[in-house]
């Protein structure tokens, strides 16, 4: 678990550094609108999620408990492969769409003075990159079933690092425009989905050979008759509500601001965007490592591991990137400036950044309980509070976005995600862990308190340089000092964990 947890996040640390690099360069090659076109597109691939329709979350599932019998095992591939033809059936629509609508998309819905031919180009070609995106993301989910994140994730990085050099590479040497940018994208969408694919056909080949060799008798190959259509049907419409929702609360706001401010403007706001994506990478690993561990725990009972390993993950997670908040707010302008080069578009960036990474630390925070859910089989109680909540923050959100425009969109994100953790995630955590929600709150408050101390003794008393540079050393001081308080208080921290145990099981 320790080693792949370095790997996982060693890759995740290269994935974020890479647009940290490459972004400021592509950004100052194809200027702030044309960026703006990059940006629609990064927003419609989180919006393509809604058609997975929770199918790829039920897999990840499905795989990693019943990965040990050879026939459920053959059941879940041949189920895995019938719902794959239907993936690709849907890819197939995905282009078909973008190939009928791409002139309304480029001419009337977005605001932009950029060439006709060029930004339809652009629509037609997210197309294809969406399809590719959307038949690999399901692909992946057998990998990581079978607990191969580390493979999902070393790849990642070789795929990342062909899409950053490849597309700067491109731009700077033969052409500046996106004509350039969409097409070197598609070839490199191409060149990830058909590796994806060649992992899953080894992966399974290879595990079914391993399963057959464990066993001696015919007779002790068992069977799970619950292995049907409509039982994986049932359980993936708990979770596709969910993942439904999620997503259009989520990016509600974004899709709105490309209809109401101009493409240059939502180009900054993509970039404040971004800057959020550190929260994911950051999480993305946590999901990715505990889901498929925990819900093997919990079918197979083993409740003080499932509570020791859940107890820990949050608290670290907590304890890591609760200062992020503070920082962002005294030193933000400051860091967004080292990134971008530009002191005022830094300004305008942070002025969305500090409320969206805000929000998305909550959100991330907030997955734990989604985590814990859906292991626990209880995503039905989920879905109805986050329906729930849901109805009531996206025409909110509409409104918001629409009439008052980015900046109060980035706030009233920030709003509403700190309420539903509060109310929700507090009712979740006081029911099902004695004590937890008491040491989480505490911790946090406790975490932000000495942050905030620290970053305005910086910031009030003048630790400052001719060089800018040093503003990184700051969040490094404040995470010694954190991490040099745990370590004091270590065998507290430790027994605390050891005495949170789960309820009603």
């Amino acid at each position: 678990m320790i080693k792949k947890a370095f790997v996982l996040y060693g890759c995740q640390f290269y994935k974020a550094l890479l647009p940290l690099v490459f972004i400021p360069l592509i950004l100052s090659i194809l200027g702030t609108e044309r960026y703006g076109m990059v940006a629609f597109f990064f927003l419609l691939v989180g919006v393509i999620g809604l058609l997975d329709a929770g199918i790829s979350g039920t897999f990840i599932k499905l795989v990693s408990t019943n990965s040990a019998s050879y026939n459920n095992y053959c059941k879940v591939l041949s189920l895995f492969w019938k719902i794959f033809i239907f993936f690709t059936a849907i890819s197939v629509a995905i282009i078909f769409f973008f190939s009928m609508t791409y002139d309304y998309i480029a001419n009337q819905w977005l605001e932009t003075s950029l060439e006709s031919l060029e930004s339809s180009y652009a629509i037609k070609s997210i197309g294809v990159i969406l399809a590719l995106l959307y038949i690999k993301s399901y692909l992946a989910s057998f990998l990581t079933g079978m607990e191969k994140q580390e493979w999902l994730m070393i790849w990642s990085v070789v795929y990342s690092t062909l899409f950053y050099f490849g597309t700067y590479f491109a731009l700077d040497s033969i052409e500046s425009t996106l004509f350039i940018f969409f097409y070197v994208l598609k070839i490199t969408a191409l060149i990830d989905a058909a590796i994806i694919f060649s992992m899953v056909i080894f992966l399974s080949l290879r595990h079914k050979r391993k399963i057959i060799s464990n066993y001696k008798r015919a007779d002790e190959l068992d069977t799970n008759d619950d292995l049907t259509f409509r039982n994986v049907f049932k359980f993936a419409m708990n979770l596709s509500g969910l993942s439904l929702i999620w997503i259009i609360a989520t990016q509600i706001d974004k899709f709105v601001l490309t209809a109401y401010i101009p493409l240059q403007e939502y180009a900054k706001y993509q970039l404040a965007v971004e800057l959020t994506a550190a929260i994911t990478l950051i999480s993305a690993p946590v999901s990715q490592m505990l889901m498929p561990r925990l819900s093997t725990y919990y079918s197979e009972k083993k409740f003080e591991s499932f509570s020791k390993l859940y107890c820990s993950s949050f608290l670290i997670f907590i304890l890591a990137l609760t200062p992020i908040i503070p920082f962002l707010f005294f030193f933000g302008n400051e860091i967004i400036y080292l990134w971008l080069g530009d002191f005022e578009l830094a300004g305008q960036v942070n002025g969305f950044a500090k409320w969206l990474v805000s929000a998305a630390f909550i959100s991330a925070t907030m997955n734990f309980i989604f985590i814990f859910l859906y292991c626990t089989g209880r995503l039905k109680i989920h879905f109805y509070a986050y329906s729930l909540y849901s109805m009531l923050t996206i025409p909110i959100s509409i409104y918001v976005a629409s009439t008052y425009g980015a900046t109060a969109s980035a706030k009233f994100i920030f709003i509403h995600t700190v309420i539903f953790f509060l109310i929700w995630g507090g009712i979740q955590i006081k029911t099902n862990f004695n004590n937890l929600l008491f040491i989480l709150l505490k911790i946090i408050l406790l975490i932000t308190l000495v942050s905030i101390l620290i970053f305005y003794f910086m910031f009030k008393y003048g630790i400052h340089s001719d060089n800018n540079y040093i503003v990184l050393f700051y969040p490094i001081i404040n995470f010694t000092f954190l991490s040099f308080i745990s370590y004091v208080f270590r065998f507290k921290i430790i027994c605390i964990i050891n005495s949170i145990r789960l309820k009603n099981v």
